[in-house]
């Protein structure tokens, strides 16, 4: 049964019901609970991308006003009750009346991950060969300096901050582009983009064919990922240690997804032989006395 307040068309995409709308309602609010901005922005953008599938434009845009009218309330609430201090961190990026220590740390992570794709890119100190890149293995002296300065603390890498030069040299840069120019260099990172991009227009192609089958459950849980994987990989985080083999995983599935769906229409567009009547054994008669 429905409740009457739930929005018709979301509840469309999320469930017919009310309680399936409630579910999506908490799932949303463990991941603004998790303190990720990249997880309340990867959360938005499966979501958008289900809804242009589902009715294109116009349910981006009802999204889209029910997204803004969410987050309005949580600045406006923001401003009475104190929101715990991860959901603040998810949505300090929004003009509001934040707590000042959070603010301050996320835009200290930030600076921090800038100031390292900086030292990485203009110079020659992480990463020695930008053009295929210094592989998966460590420089003897490197490894030396990385055991040396252990695990400090520090978010600049204005001064040899312990922690922060060991990550450097290990290649853990929380960028996608800048660990894969330093495992495999610009032509890695050309290789990988262009599997990223061919996984996404073949998911792309893949959930617009799969949308009226009864495939369309995997191929919104394949597809969706493929087609915003790129964009988080350039623009929100990557780890080509760990995108790489993903990537090649995608593209396996998405293979076996298309597959499954040759054999779905052919099945559905071979004809069906005759059906022979059914004969029925006569009714045995009772004895009788």
């Amino acid at each position: 049964t429905r409740l009457g307040w739930t929005p018709r068309r979301m509840g469309d995409l999320v469930g017919n019901d009310d309680g399936k709308f409630l579910a999506f309602a908490c799932a949303m609010f463990v991941i603004a609970m998790s303190g990720f901005r990249s997880a309340i922005f990867q959360a938005g953008m499966a979501i958008v991308i289900a809804g242009y599938f589902w009715n294109r434009g116009l349910e981006v845009f009802r999204i889209a006003v029910l997204a803004a009218a969410g987050l309005i309330i949580l600045v406006v609430t923001q401003s009475f009750v104190e929101l715990p201090r991860s959901i603040q961190r998810s949505l300090c990026f929004l003009p509001g009346n934040w707590n000042e220590e959070v603010v301050r740390g996320a835009q200290n992570s930030t600076d921090w991950r800038v100031e390292m794709w900086k030292a990485a890119l203009t110079s020659d100190r992480y990463i020695r060969n930008k053009w295929l890149g210094d592989g998966f293995g460590f420089r003897l002296q490197d490894l030396i300096d990385v055991s040396r300065q252990g695990t400090g603390g520090g978010t600049t890498v204005g001064g040899p901050d312990p922690y922060t030069e060991a990550q450097m040299m290990m290649g853990s840069y929380h960028s996608g582009p800048v660990t894969t120019i330093r495992f495999a260099g610009y032509v890695g990172l050309a290789a990988i983009l262009g599997l990223m991009l061919a996984n996404a227009r073949f998911g792309y192609a893949l959930l617009r064919r799969a949308w009226r089958t009864p495939f369309r459950p995997l191929a919104v849980l394949l597809c969706i990922e493929a087609i915003y994987r790129p964009f988080h990989f350039i623009f929100i985080f990557g780890e080509y240690r760990g995108d790489l083999p993903s990537a090649v995983y995608t593209t396996g599935m998405l293979k076996l997804l298309e597959n499954s769906l040759i054999a779905y229409e052919k099945s559905a567009t071979a004809p069906q032989p005759p059906r022979t009547p059914e004969r029925r054994l006569p009714k045995p008669e009772l004895a009788t006395a």
